[in-house]
């Protein structure tokens, strides 16, 4: 690999200054054009020299004012052009017509500047910050530079995800610095890269810790070709090669149609020869920088530019003829007029658009071939440019650093603060250590640590597999026997809805709901004693409440589809019953005694509610102190029924009687579900949950005894005492219970 030999401007201006008045005095230099100042020819002169001498020196003032207006000129339109980072993907950006002279002085880190108009342009500000006129160019420069310098000086501690970024892909990040923080030219970029000390090329790159390998760059190819069957197994043929330069990328889409006519065999076989050239990696690269060494950085850049715009070109042409292949020649559309009420639709004649483009790219392309660039054999300017090494590598890299970045917020939410889960999770999540902030790998490790915690947890799943945080219990029985028996059923639980790895943690709710039936059977007779159900929940405007009560088969209270909304927010707090008691006695005579006998029945059923839930903000709100309850519950819901029978027999004349008595308790039972659950967010907007939910049954059923009872004229004679007594079937059970304080939905969110 050859360095090529650079003119650098700061010499000029030590000479510059060197130069005495009393020469500058002899010399009478005439004004010098802009044309001259971006001449190093011109600039090695003595008055080239004066002219860069200092800030109000003739072409300082030149460079700054054409500079200024090659990068404001107004003449500019909105283009999908290739992202920075990524030149696989695109983003709107403004665009001004080309020529080889704004080439020269357009890109913000003057990469389309050549060594030395760069040098001559930083110095002419005193400086390559300077430079920039603007106070938020320079201040972003100066900010990035005193970052990085932080972020070098504490070691391999990470506090931020982009320093996350920064350190997990360090030896990449710190060549990539010499572009973003030095704003040094893709030529200079070049010759770092393969520096045999600090370089990047040929060899492994790790993390700031040394712990981790970064991936070996993935070089441009033609990737899969097709498909290939082995042993009956369909496997992508790949090609490992690319294509020569950027016209004999395009043979291919160029070759769908009837672009090539009769007249363009020769240079359709010329395109075809170099479709699948060469293997793109470092060794290429230096090949490549040695055969052209001689070429002039912005020559090859030019030329490289020119292949862009023809591969755009040949973007336009494909859509085109999509659009053909849709909807004919000719396509009637209003696409253009989103937002715009009455707009009038517009007819293309796609044919014709098709013709005029490709005479336009077919122009270009046998251009191309007069410039000697269709030439599948020998090496070519149109071949190869600095700036193709940082573009490859930097959209590899580009990739994985982002996928990383994403990753790191999805482990910590961006929170890295002294009371953060990432730096608390011995009591967050259980983990074997408290800080993983020591290192990027650390980061990366900190997401199983969250992943373990929420696998280990009694989270139900959806139908699909996936947890979701929250607890749902059903079941259902039968108390007592044939003759006197009661069927019960519930189902009841709780959810922190709405979350998801889609949705945002702040746009979470909270739900608690039950619901029981009981139906009693006696003797043959079915009597459906209660059917209740209940649901306090928020939602992104308001808490709200849902009833239901049936007894007896009668509704009794029903606000489900009418849901209780502002009670909630100071508290809903009531009871509904029904209940009914019925008691007959009558007396017999049989053989002239009398016999009293008596018998009664008394029933209770309903529901109790006492409860709170409201919204106290969104993802809008901007917290203070220790931030807000987005949403809240707390309070019971106890739905209840009892039942109790009693029977007697007694003998006896007036002021005195005795006999026996049966008490008999039908059913007494609730189930009280009970919650206290908030969402909060912090002043950083890191957003958790407090949830305690817990849910019980308590059943009897048939309890009952039997008495002896003496009833006297005088209370001294009165007594009662019990013969035998028995219990029936119960319930008492804990149906489910959930505690947990201060749970990251931020992070949690992201396993379920």
């Amino acid at each position: 690999m050859r360095t090529r030999t650079r003119v650098s401007i700061s010499s000029f201006v030590l000479a510059a200054l060197a130069t005495t008045s009393g020469a500058m005095a002899q010399t009478s230099c005439p004004t010098p054009t802009v044309v001259q100042c971006r001449d190093p020819a011109y600039l090695a002169t003595a008055c080239g020299q004066a002219s860069v001498a200092n800030e109000a020196s003739a072409c300082s003032v030149l460079i700054r004012t054409a500079y200024d207006a090659e990068m404001q000129r107004p003449d500019v339109s909105v283009e999908e052009v290739a992202s920075p980072d990524d030149p696989e993907t695109t983003v709107a950006a403004g665009v001004r017509p080309y020529s080889f002279f704004k080439h020269m002085t357009q890109h913000f880190e003057g990469q389309f500047l050549g060594v030395e108009q760069k040098s001559q342009l930083y110095n002419a500000g005193g400086g390559s910050i300077n430079l920039f006129a603007d106070g938020i160019t320079r201040t972003g420069l100066e900010s990035l530079g005193a970052q990085r310098e932080r972020w070098r000086a504490n070691g391999n501690v990470v506090q931020s995800c982009t320093e996350y970024v920064q350190e997990r892909f360090h030896d990449y990040t710190r060549f990539r610095d010499l572009a973003d923080v030095s704003l040094l030219s893709d030529e200079v970029l070049f010759d770092q890269a393969f520096d045999t000390s600090t370089g990047i090329a040929n060899r492994t790159l790790y993390s700031k810790s040394g712990a981790s390998a970064l991936p070996a760059v993935v070089w441009p190819s033609n990737g899969q070709i097709g498909t290939i069957i082995v042993g009956g197994v369909p496997k992508p043929l790949m090609d490992p090669k690319a294509p020569k330069n950027g016209y004999f990328k395009a043979y291919k889409s160029l070759a769908r149609g009837s672009f090539f006519g009769p007249a363009d065999a020769a240079i359709r076989s010329k395109l075809q020869a170099g479709t699948s050239h060469h293997v793109v990696n470092w060794n290429w690269h230096a090949q490549m920088q040695d055969a052209l060494s001689d070429e002039h950085p912005e020559t090859l850049r030019y030329y490289e530019d020119q292949q862009q715009d023809f591969l755009k070109l040949t973007a336009e042409r494909d859509k085109l003829l999509d659009l053909i292949a849709k909807h004919g020649p000719t396509f009637t559309s209003t696409d253009h007029c989103t937002g715009q009420p009455g707009c009038a639709p517009v007819t293309r004649d796609l044919q014709a658009e098709l013709t005029a483009l490709e005479a336009a790219l077919k122009a270009q392309l046998y251009q191309a071939d007069a410039d000697g660039c269709i030439d599948a054999v020998n090496v070519t300017k149109c071949d190869w440019s600095y700036r193709q090494l940082r573009d490859q590598v930097a959209a590899f890299y580009s990739k994985h650093m982002e996928a990383a970045y994403q990753t790191c917020v999805a482990n910590t939410s961006g929170n890295f603060a002294s009371s953060s889960p990432v730096r608390n999770a011995v009591s967050a999540f259980g983990a074997p250590k408290n800080d993983y902030t020591t290192t990027a790998e650390d980061i990366e490790g900190f997401g199983a640590v969250v992943n373990n915690w929420v696998a280990s947890q009694p989270f139900p799943k959806t139908p699909d597999g996936k947890p979701y945080i929250g607890d749902r219990k059903s079941d259902h029985g039968t108390l007592g026997s044939s003759d006197l028996s009661l069927d019960w059923s519930y189902d009841t639980g709780w959810e922190v809805t709405g979350l998801s790895p889609q949705a945002q943690a702040c746009s979470a709710n909270l739900s608690v709901d039950g619901a029981f039936t009981a139906v009693g059977h006696a003797y043959g007779t079915t009597v459906e004693v209660i059917d209740a159900a209940a649901k306090i929940y928020t939602e992104q405007s308001a808490g709200k409440a849902k009833v239901r009560l049936e007894v007896l088969d009668v509704k009794i209270w029903n606000r489900w589809d009418n849901p209780y909304s502002a009670e909630l927010q100071t508290g809903l707090v009531k009871e509904m019953k029904s209940g009914t008691k019925k008691e007959f006695t009558t007396t017999v005579y049989p053989f002239g005694v009398p016999v009293t006998l008596g018998a009664g029945v008394g029933m209770s059923v309903g529901m109790k509610i006492d409860a709170k839930a409201r919204i106290g903000g969104t993802c809008s709100s901007t917290p203070t102190g220790s931030g807000i309850d987005l949403a809240t519950i707390t309070g019971t819901v106890t739905p209840f029924a009892q039942a109790d029978a009693f029977a007697s027999a007694a003998v006896g004349v007036p002021g005195f009687r005795a006999g026996v008595k049966c008490n008999l308790v039908l059913v007494r039972g609730e189930m009280p579900i009970s919650a206290g659950a908030r969402i909060t967010m912090s002043p950083s907007k890191a957003v958790t949950a407090s949830l305690s939910f817990t849910g019980k049954q308590k059943f009897r059923m048939l309890d009952g005894n039997v008495k002896a009872f003496v009833d006297g004229p005088f209370s001294f004679l009165d007594s009662e005492w019990t013969l035998f007594s028995w219990q029936g079937p119960s319930i008492d059970e804990e149906i489910f219970k959930f505690e947990k304080s201060s749970m990251p939905l931020d992070l949690i969110k992201n396993y379920l």
